[in-house]
C-alpha cells in the first residue's frame, strides 16, 4: 500500500534539516578541532608534570590528514624544559580501519628537549613532564593496533640529558628514519643521522629491524673525538677514573639474540687518544690506542682481524713498586677465540712489534729497544684444569737492560725460531721447544762482586723438554750448541778469570731419569788468570789452551759427572812470582775463592756429599809450554818445560783417595830431558802422591839467580842430572834425590853471604866441591827430603841453599876419610856416629909433651895429605897448633935439666979449694903461655916445613890459624889440628 504523502514529506524535511546541521557540525568540528587538539596536548604535558605549556598554532587538516604545530614550549619554575618551534605530521586514514596507524611523514625542527633522570630507573623527566617506566602487560587475543611510520625527518634538535651519573648534550642536525612498520617484523627501517655528542660529531647510515623476534641494525658509523670523561661516573666503582677521546668509523653489524648474547661485527676503525684509566689505585695512561679492521663477536665466537696500535703507555701500580711504559705497540693479524661449556680455545696468526718496553718491579729494572713476536698456526685450549698450547713462529728482542741494586744484564739481542708447547693434564705439566735461539752480546756486571761475564753469542739448535710431576722436575733436552766469544773479569783483583774464544756442544741429550749426555764438548782458545790492560804490569795469561775437546761427557744425579777422555792441545801455562813474592796461581784462587764465598748461600744449603767424577782418560797434545818466571830475582829466573807426552788415567773421586796414573815427558829449558811417572790422588783430604822421575842435562847457571843474594856465589858452569822418587800420604812425604853435578865451577861475588854459607859448610864452598870432584869433574850428591808437605818452604833458594849445604857436607867427610884411609878411619868413624861438629876435621898429627918434632911414622900420613893437596888444588888446610896440660910439665923438667946442667958446669970450672956453702934449693920454674902457644906454633911450622920442602907443597895452600892451649881439658893431647 502506498505510503501516504504527509509522510514522505516529513522524512523529505527530516533529511533536510540534518543535511543542513551536518556541515554546520562538520565546520563546527573542524573549527574546533585544533582547539581540541591543542587544549588535549596541553593538558596531557600539564598531567605529566608541564607547568606552563604554551602553542603558537595547531594546524590540522582532516581531509589531508596533516597537523602542524609551531612554537610549542614546555617551562618548570620559569626554565625552558621543551621547545618545539615546529611539528608536521601526514596521517593516512584508510588504514585505520585495520587498525593500522600510518604516517606518512612527520617533520620537527628546532627542538631543544631535556631529559632528567631522577636518580630511580622507573622514573624520567622528558621536557618537563615525569614519566613512569612502561609496565609490561601481558598479552590478549585482541588484534593489536599497528604503526607505521614511513618518514620522521628530524633538524636542528638538542637534547640535554641529565641523570645521576650523566649529563650530556646531544645535537642532531639531521635525523631521518623511514620505514617503520611495527606489523612488519621482517621490515628493515632505514635510519640517517648527522650530529654530535657532546660536540664529537657523529654519522650514522644504515637499515635496522626494531619489530623483529631479534632486532639488528646493519650500516655506518662515525665517531670524532667524543671526551670520555662525560661517562667516568658509569663505570664506577669498577673504575675510579676515566678520561680519554673515542673516535670510531667503519661498518657495523648487530643482532640480538634470545639468549641476551648480541652478535656484532664492525668492519673499520677505532681510536682512543690522550686516555687514563683507574683502577683500584691503578693507572693507565696513553696517547692513543687505535684498532683498524674486522671484529666479529658472536655467542660463543670473537673474531679479530686487522692491526692495534698504541703510543705512550704507561701503567703504574697502587704502591707505586711496579710500572710498565713501551713507546710504540704494533700488533696485526687475525684471532679467534672460541668457547663452549667445557673448553676455551684460542687460535692466531699474528705479528706484534712493541717499541722501548720498559718493566720497574720492587727491586729490579727492565727495559728493551723492542720486541718482535710472530705467530703462525698458533692455539691453546683450555679444558677444565688441562691446558694444550701450540706456538709456531718466532721471537726478537733487541737492546735488553736488566738492572737490579747489585746487577746489570745488558744483551744486544734474541732471536727465537721454532715450536714451543705447553701441555698441563692433571698433575703432569710439560714445555717443549723445537727449533733455533741465538742470543748475544750479552754482558753480566755485579757491583757487589766487581766481577763482569760477557759472551759475545750462544745459538741452540735443537728441542728442549720440560717435565714437572708429583716426583719432580726433569730436563730433556736434545739438540747442539755454540758459544762465542766468553770472558769472566774480576776487576777487584783486576784479573781476567775465564776466556773462551768458542764452545760447541755436539748431540745434547737428556732422559726421563734427569741424565743428560753429549757426543762432544769442544773448546777452544781457553785462557786464565791473565791481568787488565790497564794494572800497568805485564801479567800475561798464567794459562791458556789452544782446544780441549771432552768426549762422551754424562751426568746424572745418581752416577755424578763421567767422561771418557779429555783431550787438550797447545797448553801455555806461566806461573808466576811477583816481586811482592805472590803467585799470579794464588791471585787467581784468591779472586775464584772470594766470588764462590759471596755467592754461597745456595752451596751451603746443598748436600754435604760431594759431585761423584769419573774420567777415563786426561791427554795434552801439541804444541805446549809451561814456564814459571821468578820476578823476586836479579836478573829474572825463567824456567821452561815444553811438554812432548802427558797421560792421565782413572781420574776419580769415588773414593777420594783413589789414585790416577799419570805420566809426563819433556824438555826443560832448551834441551834438558824431563820424565815423571806415577799416580796421584787428585780429589784426596791430604796431598797422596807416588812420584818416579829423571832430570838429564839440566843448566846450573840460571840458578845464580838465586846462588848469588844467597850463597854470594855465581854459578858459572855446569849441568845436573837427577833421579827423584818421593811418595806423600796423609801430609807426609818422603823420598830423595840422586844428584850429579857436571862441570860446575863457580865464582865468588859477595863475602858477607859467602861467609854464612861457610859457617853452614864448616868450610869455602870451593874447596868443598874441589873434595867432592871425581876425575871426571862429576859431584854426586844424595838429597834426602822428608816431613810434613806443609812445612816445606815453597822456595827454590832455601831449598839450593839447605840441601846442597848439608849434602856437600856430608860427602866431603865421606870423601876424606876414603882418601886418607887408613889415617880417616877416625874421622870416618866420628862420622858414622853422629858426630856434629862444627867444621871439618881430618885426623890431627900428635907430638910428644913439650915436643915439636916430627916423628918418622908420621911422614906416611903427611904424603897422603901432601897427594890430596895436589889432587884437589881447591882444597886449603889450615895448620892449628895446640898446647895441652902436658906440655907444661915436661917444658919444666925440660928447663930444670937445662938449669941443673948448667949448674954442674959451673961447678967443674971451679978450682977454687976454699970450702963452698951448701948448695941453694933450686928455684920454682913458671912456663908462661908465650910458651905454650911459641911451641904450638912450632909444631905447625914444623909440618909446613916438612910438605913444603919434602913435597913439593905450595906453601899458600896451607894456612896457619892462631895457635890454642887446652890446659883445662883433661884428655887433651899435644897435637896440630888438620882442618878444610
Amino acid at each position: 500500500m502506498a505510503a501516504a504523502p504527509g509522510s514522505s514529506k516529513k522524512r523529505r524535511h527530516r533529511l533536510f534539516i540534518i543535511l543542513s546541521i551536518l556541515p554546520i557540525l562538520v565546520t563546527t568540528t573542524l573549527s574546533l578541532l585544533p582547539l581540541c587538539i591543542d587544549y588535549g596536548l596541553t593538558q596531557w604535558i600539564k598531567q605529566h608534570g608541564g607547568e606552563q605549556v604554551s602553542v603558537a598554532n595547531v594546524d590540522f587538516n582532516p581531509f589531508s590528514a596533516t597537523l602542524r604545530l609551531d612554537d610549542l614550549k614546555v617551562t618548570n619554575q620559569g626554565k625552558n624544559k621543551l621547545t618545539l618551534p615546529r611539528l608536521d605530521l601526514q596521517l593516512a586514514w584508510r588504514p585505520l580501519f585495520n587498525k593500522q596507524v600510518v604516517i606518512t611523514g612527520m617533520d620537527l625542527s628546532g627542538v631543544v628537549l631535556k631529559l632528567i633522570q631522577n636518580g630511580t630507573d622507573s622514573q624520567l623527566q622528558i621536557g618537563g613532564m615525569q614519566f613512569s617506566a612502561p609496565v609490561k602487560k601481558e598479552p590478549t587475543e585482541a588484534t593489536p593496533w599497528a604503526v607505521r611510520l614511513n618518514r620522521i625527518g628530524l633538524s636542528n634538535v638538542v637534547i640535554d640529558y641529565q641523570g645521576a651519573k650523566l649529563s650530556t648534550q646531544v645535537q642532531i642536525e639531521r635525523l631521518s628514519l623511514t620505514d617503520i612498520a611495527s606489523d612488519n617484523k621482517a621490515g628493515i627501517a632505514q635510519v640517517e643521522l648527522q650530529g654530535s655528542i657532546d660536540q664529537a660529531p657523529v654519522k650514522l647510515n644504515g637499515g635496522f629491524t626494531p619489530f623483529a623476534d631479534h632486532p639488528s641494525f646493519k650500516g655506518d658509523i662515525q665517531i670524532q673525538s667524543l671526551v670520555l670523561d662525560t661517562y667516568a661516573k658509569l663505570a664506577e666503582p669498577q673504575l675510579e677514573l676515566l678520561k680519554g677521546k673515542l673516535s670510531m668509523n667503519g661498518d657495523i653489524s648487530l643482532l640480538t639474540r634470545q639468549s641476551g648474547t648480541p652478535r656484532i661485527t664492525h668492519n673499520g676503525a677505532l681510536n682512543l687518544a690522550s686516555y687514563q684509566v683507574n683502577y683500584q689505585g691503578q693507572v693507565i695512561t696513553g696517547d692513543q690506542l687505535s684498532w683498524k679492521g674486522r671484529l666479529s663477536h658472536d655467542t660463543d665466537t670473537l673474531l679479530l682481524n686487522g692491526s692495534l696500535t698504541s703510543a705512550e703507555v704507561r701503567f703504574n701500580s697502587k704502591d707505586g713498586d711496579n710500572d710498565y711504559h713501551h713507546r710504540a705497540l704494533e700488533w696485526q693479524g687475525d684471532l679467534k677465540l672460541h668457547s663452549t661449556a667445557s673448553t676455551q680455545n684460542i687460535s692466531s696468526n699474528s705479528r706484534l712489534n712493541i717499541q722501548a718496553p720498559e718493566i720497574g718491579l720492587a727491586d729490579s729494572r727492565s727495559a728493551m729497544e723492542q720486541i718482535g713476536l710472530s705467530l703462525e698456526n698458533a692455539t691453546l685450549t683450555l679444558s677444565g684444569e688441562d691446558l694444550s698450547t701450540r706456538l709456531p713462529g718466532g721471537l726478537k728482542l733487541a737492546g735488553i737492560s736488566l738492572t737490579t741494586p747489585t746487577r746489570e744484564l745488558i744483551n744486544e739481542s734474541l732471536n727465537w725460531e721454532g715450536t714451543v708447547q705447553l701441555n698441563r693434564q692433571e698433575a703432569l705439566t710439560t714445555l717443549a721447544l723445537e727449533g733455533s735461539l741465538e742470543d748475544g752480546p750479552l754482558q753480566l756486571k755485579s757491583s757487589e762482586d766487581q766481577a763482569t761475564i760477557a759472551l759475545q753469542n750462544i745459538t741452540w739448535q735443537g728441542g728442549l723438554e720440560l717435565e714437572q710431576d708429583q716426583h719432580g722436575n726433569r730436563i730433556k733436552p736434545s739438540g747442539d750448541l755454540t758459544a762465542t766469544g766468553f770472558e769472566a773479569i774480576d776487576s777487584h783483583a783486576k784479573l781476567q778469570l775465564l776466556s773462551i774464544e768458542s764452545l760447541r756442544i755436539d748431540r745434547l741429550a737428556g732422559d726421563d731419569k734427569n741424565a743428560v749426555t753429549a757426543a762432544l764438548i769442544d773448546v777452544r782458545s781457553i785462557s786464565a788468570g791473565a791481568g787488565l790492560a790497564d794494572t800497568g804490569r805485564d801479567n800475561p795469561a798464567m794459562l791458556t789452551l789452544e782446544g780441549m775437546q771432552i768426549q762422551q761427557p754424562g751426568y746424572s744425579i745418581s752416577n755424578g759427572l763421567r767422561i771418557n777422555k779429555i783431550e787438550t792441545t797447545g797448553l801455555k801455562q806461566a806461573l808466576i812470582r811477583q816481586p811482592d813474592k805472590s803467585l799470579n796461581l794464588q791471585q787467581l784462587a784468591d779472586a775464584i775463592r772470594r766470588l764462590i764465598e759471596n755467592n754461597s748461600e745456595t752451596a751451603r744449603e746443598s748436600s754435604d756429599q760431594p759431585l761423584p767424577v769419573m774420567i777415563d782418560q786426561l791427554t795434552l797434545d801439541g804444541d805446549s809450554l809451561l814456564g814459571f818466571e821468578d820476578r823476586t830475582t836479579d836478573p829474572v829466573y825463567h824456567l821452561r818445560l815444553k811438554p812432548e807426552l802427558f797421560r792421565m788415567n782413572g781420574i776419580t773421586n769415588t773414593p777420594a783417595d783413589t789414585p790416577a796414573t799419570f805420566q809426563l815427558k819433556g824438555i826443560l829449558d832448551k834441551s834438558s830431558i824431563l820424565e815423571l811417572n806415577g799416580d796421584l790422588a787428585l780429589f784426596a783430604a791430604e796431598p797422596t802422591f807416588t812420584l818416579k822421575g829423571r832430570i838429564e842435562g839440566l843448566e846450573l847457571p840460571p840458578l845464580s839467580a838465586y846462588t848469588i843474594p844467597l850463597m854470594g856465589y855465581r854459578l858459572q858452569s855446569g849441568k845436573a842430572n837427577s833421579d827423584i822418587q818421593f811418595t806423600a800420604k796423609a801430609g807426609q812425604i818422603d823420598g830423595s834425590s840422586d844428584l850429579v853435578l857436571n862441570q860446575l865451577q863457580v865464582e865468588p861475588l859477595n863475602s858477607e853471604k859467602m861467609a854464612a854459607l861457610q859457617q853452614q859448610l864448616s868450610i869455602p864452598l870451593e874447596t868443598a866441591l874441589g873434595m867432592l870432584k871425581d876425575k871426571n869433574s862429576q859431584i854426586k850428591l844424595n838429597l834426602p827430603v822428608s816431613g810434613a808437605i806443609d812445612n816445606i818452604q815453597v822456595d827454590p833458594s832455601d831449598a839450593i841453599n839447605q840441601a846442597i849445604g848439608k849434602a856437600m857436607k856430608k860427602g866431603a867427610r865421606t870423601y876424606l876419610a876414603t882418601a886418607l884411609f887408613p889415617f880417616g878411619t877416625l874421622l870416618t868413624l866420628v862420622e858414622l856416629a853422629g858426630d856434629a861438629a862444627a867444621k871439618i876435621q881430618l885426623d890431627p898429627i900428635p907430638f910428644d909433651p913439650g915436643s915439636s918434632q916430627l916423628k918418622p911414622d908420621q911422614h906416611e900420613y903427611l904424603t897422603k895429605i901432601a897427594q890430596l893437596l895436589n889432587d884437589r888444588p881447591e882444597i886449603y888446610i889450615r895448620l892449628c897448633g895446640v898446647s895441652a896440660t902436658t906440655d907444661i910439665e915436661a917444658l919444666r923438667q925440660a928447663e930444670r935439666q937445662r938449669l941443673e946442667a948448667a949448674t954442674e958446669k959451673e961447678k967443674n970450672r971451679s978450682e977454687s979449694s976454699r970450702k963452698q956453702p951448701p948448695p941453694a934449693p933450686p928455684p920454682t920454674i913458671e912456663i908462661s903461655d908465650q910458651q905454650l902457644n911459641q911451641l904450638a906454633v912450632d909444631r905447625a911450622t914444623s909440618i909446613e916445613r916438612y910438605l913444603s920442602i919434602t913435597h913439593q907443597t905450595k906453601t899458600e895452600r896451607l894456612v896457619s890459624c892462631q895457635p890454642r892451649m887446652e890446659k883445662t881439658a883433661e884428655k887433651a893431647a899435644p897435637r896440630v889440628d888438620l882442618l878444610i
